[in-house]
């Protein structure tokens, strides 16, 4: 009986160790698990957070793109207006001009009469 006792005993033993090694390997799987549920948890809660910040990035740079339109808007109407207003000195300085050398032949031609 005492043999038998011994391939009981060595049965079991192997079962034990057996058992063992299983129960280091679902820890492993459970560890395993849990970090990577850890993980998704984190991304879960990050993206709406980094979804959040994507669009006020957006609507800030649309913003800025907007206000950056408007000033051009209006330097380019600043530069129309003054491209008229050089426009119209010029003109005006022609005419001046021309006025000019008209009352200068006028008066040379008055002073031949004479």
């Amino acid at each position: 009986m005492k043999i038998e006792e011994s391939k009981e005993v060595k049965q079991l033993k192997e079962k034990i160790r057996i058992l063992k090694e299983k129960n280091v390997k679902i820890a492993n799987d459970f560890q395993t698990v849990r970090h990577d549920y850890v993980g998704l948890k984190r991304d879960y809660k990050e993206k709406p957070n980094a979804y959040e910040e994507l669009v006020k990035k957006k609507k800030i740079e649309r913003d800025y793109t907007y206000m950056i339109r408007k000033y051009m808007a209006a330097a380019n109407t600043e530069l129309i207006m003054r491209a008229q207003e050089h426009n119209a000195a010029l003109s005006a300085e022609h005419q001046r001009k021309n006025l000019y050398e008209e009352i200068k032949r006028d008066k040379q031609e008055a002073q031949r009469r004479l």
